[in-house]
């Protein structure tokens, strides 16, 4: 959409709930304006009109609808050919019934979608599994695919610039190298110095003859 076809939307937004954007500040309507102008640049006017005017004939809130709730009627709108999680699962098991001899044929002739929740050797294994538990198998493929659908569902929400950066930012945290630690040289452990050990002072007693003192014949 363009800037002007933006605001045409907005407008309709704003006929259908006046409470909500009364009083908004110049400033305020044209921060608004360029977030709906980014988040729908990449679709047409023709589809995000449809989807806006499908939410206020149908919702009774009294607050207008969010971008992400345009952007979910607009996906419904704009992919009307998504696979219902149990048509999926049908496809699958046909392979499986049919053996695992033909199984890297029809596996290719699955849709996109079914090929990306199962492989090859999967429907091979079950195939050729005498105790292949139906009931067990299709509950974990369900549950793959709702994982699966959901990641499908908000790449297609998001605008293809906002896809090409999350994208650039994930590949230079895959290829990032983790920081170089080098240790330093340890340095040498010095030893505490030896205490200097002081001469013994001389006394008054050195060149006493003990003996001499001591029997009482002093000099």
């Amino acid at each position: 959409m363009s800037e002007q076809e933006t605001l045409k939307i907005l407008t309709v937004l704003r006929a259908a709930y006046p409470m909500f954007y009364r009083g908004l500040k110049d400033g305020d309507a044209k921060a608004v304006v360029n977030l709906w102008q980014i988040q729908f640049a990449e679709d047409s006017y023709k589809d995000v009109s449809l989807a806006v005017h499908t939410l206020i004939s149908t919702r009774t809130d009294t607050f207008p609808p969010v971008i992400g709730e345009i952007k979910e009627v607009l996906r419904s709108i704009t992919h009307p050919d998504e696979i219902p999680s149990g048509d999926a699962w049908d496809m699958v098991m046909k392979c499986i019934k049919r053996g695992g001899y033909h199984a890297a044929e029809d596996w290719a002739n699955l849709p996109a979608e079914v090929r990306a929740a199962v492989s090859v050797d999967e429907i091979k294994r079950h195939a050729e599994n005498e105790d292949f538990n139906e009931g067990v198998e299709k509950s974990l493929f369900l549950k793959r695919w709702a994982v699966m659908r959901d990641k499908r569902k908000t790449e297609q929400q998001m605008p293809q610039s906002l896809r090409a950066q999350i994208e650039a930012r994930r590949t230079a945290l895959e290829t990032a190298q983790p920081p170089q630690i080098t240790a330093e040289p340890a340095e040498p452990i010095q030893k505490p110095a030896e205490p200097v050990q002081k001469p013994a002072e001389a006394t008054k007693y050195e060149n006493l003859d003990i003996r001499a003192y001591l029997s009482g014949k002093r000099s």
